[in-house]
């Protein structure tokens, strides 16, 4: 018999309404406010909204960035 490898687990990168909004700790309704304003980055995708783990990471960075430099809005 041989040894087999366990299969390597995927990690998807992109995530739905709920799993966004528990990533940056805020509610879904505030999720959708921030997203229909611009402020959080978000693709479409058959009909469903997802959102790209990394590209929430790169804008919170700009918002820090900018918050860093004392301007209110980004």
């Amino acid at each position: 018999m041989k040894n087999r490898e366990p299969e390597p687990v995927i990690v998807s990168p992109l995530m739905n309404s709920r799993m966004a909004a528990k990533y940056l700790s805020v509610s879904e309704r505030t999720l959708v406010r921030l997203r229909d304003s611009g402020v959080v980055p978000f693709i479409r995708l058959g009909g469903r909204i997802l959102f790209r783990r990394w590209t929430l990471d790169a804008r919170l960075t700009e918002l820090e960035a900018v918050q860093a430099k004392g301007v209110d809005n980004a």
